[in-house]
C-alpha cells in the first residue's frame, strides 16, 4: 500500500526483498505490506524502480522470521492452454486467487500512461483467461506446481472505449 494505491508483491528471497510493477510503487518511496495470512503490517522501502520493464522491488524493514521466497519457474516453458492462477488482492480483496488458461505467448503490451507511471512497452507478455483487476499489478502469476511464471501486470481493455474487453 501506499499513500495513493494498493498492489500486490511477490516475496523474492527471505531478506524482505518483495517484487511488483512499478506502475504499483509509482513515485512512492515508503509502503506498508501486509503477508499473505497475516494482518500486522509492515514497512518497506523502495530498493529501485524499473519503469520500461514495469518492475520494482521493495525491501521489508523488519522481514519476519520464516519468510518464504516464491519459487520462480521458466516463463519460456509456458503452453497455451496450461491453466495459470493469478494471486494478489483485486479490489483491496486480500489473498485473492483467480482461474485462467493461457490463451497467447509472447505478446507484446503498452501500458497506458498514468499519474506516476510514464507507461511501457513490453514485450514477451503471457496472455491468460484469469481476470486480474486493480490490487492484482504486481502479483504472482503461477502454474499448478507453485511455480511463479509471470506478473500480474495489467487487464485487458476495449481500444476503443479504453474500458474493460467484454467477458
Amino acid at each position: 500500500t501506499t499513500a495513493s494505491g494498493l498492489g500486490s508483491g511477490i516475496v523474492y528471497d527471505d531478506k524482505g526483498d518483495i517484487v511488483t510493477n512499478a506502475h504499483v510503487v509509482g513515485t512512492a518511496t515508503a509502503f506498508t505490506v501486509t503477508l499473505a495470512g497475516s494482518t500486522k503490517p509492515l514497512d518497506a522501502t523502495l530498493v529501485g524502480s524499473y519503469p520500461d520493464s514495469d518492475l520494482a522491488v521493495i525491501r521489508l524493514s523488519s522481514p519476519p522470521g520464516g519468510l518464504r521466497p516464491a519459487v520462480f519457474g521458466d516463463s519460456n516453458k509456458v503452453e497455451l492452454g496450461q491453466i495459470t492462477l493469478a494471486m494478489g488482492s483485486p479490489l483491496g480483496l486480500s489473498s485473492s486467487v483467480t482461474q485462467g488458461i493461457v490463451s497467447a505467448t509472447g505478446r507484446t503490451v503498452s501500458e497506458p500512461r498514468t499519474e506516476g507511471s510514464p507507461g511501457a512497452v513490453i514485450g514477451n507478455m503471457v496472455q491468460t483467461s484469469a481476470a486480474i483487476n486493480p490490487g492484482n499489478s504486481g502479483g504472482a502469476l503461477v502454474n499448478l506446481d507453485s511455480q511463479v511464471i509471470g506478473i500480474n501486470t495489467l487487464a485487458a481493455t476495449e481500444p476503443d472505449s479504453s474500458g474493460a474487453a467484454a467477458p
